[in-house]
């Protein structure tokens, strides 16, 4: 029943979204239980007294709500003045007449709080009936009165809404400590018995070495005389236990003002930017960055605070642009805190290079175009229409790219002088920019700008087996454990190791008119067409091969010529380009890595292959003479002329 909770809250990741979360979390988590004797009754009571949960479940709290309390003789009377009245009183009579006829308790809740909030689940600013129906009856207001005032049922919804989430987050917090409690415990005595520390074990000793009594003087005077300067970067990504490390270390930094001090003073520098933390789930906390910088500020004089507003990448224009987006936008609202919330800041940056004009434009939203019927065989059902706004904005970019580097627009570049010129543009001069890499548009931007005739480097990050050329190398290894696999072979006979692509004087003619039984192996043994005899030898090549090892069987393709002179490499390049390579390579590591582990057995490896999927990172920040397509946060720290 509990992982059955965990597996409703995860949604789509189920039970595991919970779990992992408490990995993150393992030493506060043993801590706790620790501190608790790994009772669970005993955390429980913890944490229902942190939480300040009820003693009733959730389920017994919406059943009595929803029950004995529901003031069902108040809610009768009112429906029919409510039926009587406007459109919104006859909405809100239709919502309790559901409430009433419904048998099940968490449905009534659910239909009954919708009559107090909006879809997105905040309470409504107005009433949720007109004035003519309180003059009809002052009962309406005094149940359901939500603006200038609150009714009694309103003051009642907004207690049980309350109640049931400190109660399911008592109930989600309990089961997350019953179920995972144990693993996170067979997790320590299994790193115990190897004497092994994982990154948080390194943290955690290391701050118990420095702030420990007992060991931690001697330590800290051990390092004192080593340590003059400390940099630490990215501070916005620092979770606290790491600020109690650089804390420790950097103390004696503010005491003592001997003459070594003048001569040879220390130095801490701290750098990061609050708005770009994005590790919380590794426990950073950037509103530390701020508590630490004024705490340092009241510890030193010296110490001194710099907002470092001057851009030495951007243009005056990009960066004008960008400062009124971010000073005209409203501050995100959080929790009350004790900071004033990092997003209330109002920045003003300046231009290192100001005299190096930019240019920020902003196109149109693409309408919805009316799509053109085509026959079912010209597109794939999965493909992108082509009326589609992604595809027409795709269209448009990439066009719009071509004639930018076609008419010899110029960019800002550094010489080794430090001097700046002006120079044409060039495709590695353009960087794309896309939210995400699913949703269509990441792939309509990279087959846009191919059709155009500019070089792309492909997806920066990609799943190996979503690769065409990796498939056509798997390909090969099922073809060679089940030759009479028709579909496989089909796809061979067309991909770049055939490349048998006229289907008319080829595929169909092979593949079609066959007497039941008879494979499409078969029927290229028989043919006597010249260009799939030599379709034929390859593939017999293949059988004869069968008893390598995947990554010797795969070398014997990809490295030896064929009878045209082309190596496997050289005919994956000509038909997929040069992004072919780095899934590839990444799929030839794969065999080797399986090779050195497993039996040498192609079924195996194809096997593990189907069974695990495997993401590749490519390196694009240093461009190759390519257009990069990238997502926002896979683009992080680069940058390039044209964005």
């Amino acid at each position: 029943d509990l992982l059955d909770l965990l597996a409703l809250e995860g949604g789509h990741d189920g039970a595991m979204a919970s779990l992992d979360m408490l990995r993150w979390s393992a030493s506060s988590v043993l801590d706790f239980a620790e501190a608790n004797d790994f009772n669970f009754d005993a955390m429980d009571e913890a944490l229902r007294e942190g939480l300040n949960a009820p003693e009733a479940s959730a389920d017994e709290l919406v059943d009595l709500a929803m029950g004995e309390a529901m003031p069902v003789a108040d809610l009768k009377a009112a429906i029919p003045v409510l039926l009587a009245g406007a459109a919104t009183d006859q909405k809100t009579a239709d919502a309790l007449v559901a409430v009433l006829n419904s048998e099940d308790a968490a449905d009534r809740w659910d239909a009954y709080r919708g009559i107090f909030t909006t879809g997105g689940g905040d309470y409504r600013k107005s009433n949720p009936f007109t004035a003519a129906s309180v003059k009809q009856s002052p009962l309406i207001s005094d149940l359901f009165q939500m603006k200038d005032g609150e009714g009694r049922e309103v003051a009642r919804v907004r207690q049980l809404a309350e109640a049931l989430a400190r109660a399911r987050a008592f109930e989600r917090t309990s089961a997350l400590l019953r179920v995972g409690l144990r693993a996170l415990q067979a997790y320590q005595q299994a790193k115990a018995a190897r004497a092994a520390l994982d990154f948080d074990d390194l943290i955690q000793k290391t701050r118990l070495l420095l702030t420990q009594s007992g060991m931690s003087a001697w330590v800290l005077y051990k390092l004192d005389g080593g340590l003059s300067h400390v940099l630490l970067d990215e501070a916005q990504d620092t979770s606290p236990p790491q600020w109690e490390l650089i804390t420790a270390l950097t103390a004696e930094f503010f005491s003592g003002q001997g003459p070594e001090r003048q001569q040879d003073p220390r130095t801490l520098f701290i750098v990061g930017d609050e708005k770009q933390s994005i590790y919380s789930f590794q426990g950073a906390d950037p509103s530390k960055f701020r508590d630490k910088a004024q705490e340092l500020s009241l510890q030193s004089s010296d110490m001194v605070q710099k907002s470092m507003d001057m851009s030495f990448r951007s243009s005056p224009q990009v960066l004008e642009f960008v400062d009124q987006v971010w000073n005209s936008a409203p501050p995100i609202d959080v929790a009350h805190a004790p900071s004033v919330p990092l997003t209330a800041d109002i920045v003003m940056h300046t231009a290192r290079r100001a005299s190096q004009p930019g240019c920020v434009e902003l196109w149109p939203i693409e309408p919805m175009a009316e799509d053109v019927p085509e026959d079912a065989w010209d597109r794939p059902v999965n493909a992108m229409r082509e009326a589609s706004p992604k595809a027409q904005l795709a269209k448009r970019l990439a066009i719009q790219i071509r004639d930018m580097i076609d008419s010899g627009e110029t960019i800002w570049t550094e010489l080794p002088n430090r001097s700046w010129v002006r120079r044409p543009m060039e495709p590695q001069d353009v960087l794309v920019l896309v939210r995400g890499r699913t949703g269509g548009l990441f792939d309509a931007m990279i087959g846009a700008l191919k059709s155009v005739g500019l070089p792309v480097a492909g997806a920066d990050r990609l799943k190996l087996l979503d690769h065409i050329g990796v498939q056509d190398c798997l390909n090969l290894l099922r073809f060679a454990v089940l030759p009479e696999a028709d579909l496989t072979l089909a796809e061979i006979l067309r991909g770049p190791f055939l490349g048998l692509v006229d289907d008319d004087r080829y595929l169909y003619p092979l593949a079609g008119e066959r007497d039941k039984g008879v494979s499409l192996w078969t029927r290229i043994q028989d043919s006597k067409d010249s260009d799939v005899q030599g379709a034929a030898d390859f593939l017999r090549g293949l059988l004869e091969r069968t008893h390598l090892a995947p990554f010797e069987f795969l070398s014997s393709v990809m490295d030896q010529a064929g009878a045209d002179g082309q190596t496997g490499w050289e005919r994956i390049n000509a038909r997929l380009g040069t992004p072919a390579r780095d899934p590839v390579e990444a799929l030839m590591a794969r065999a080797l890595s399986h090779d050195s582990t497993e039996p040498a057995s192609l079924q195996g490896f194809l096997a593990a292959m189907e069974a695990h999927d495997t993401e590749i990172k490519r390196d694009l920040a240093a461009p190759e003479r390519e257009v990069r397509v990238m997502t926002v946060h896979g683009a992080k720290g680069l940058q390039a002329p044209v964005v």
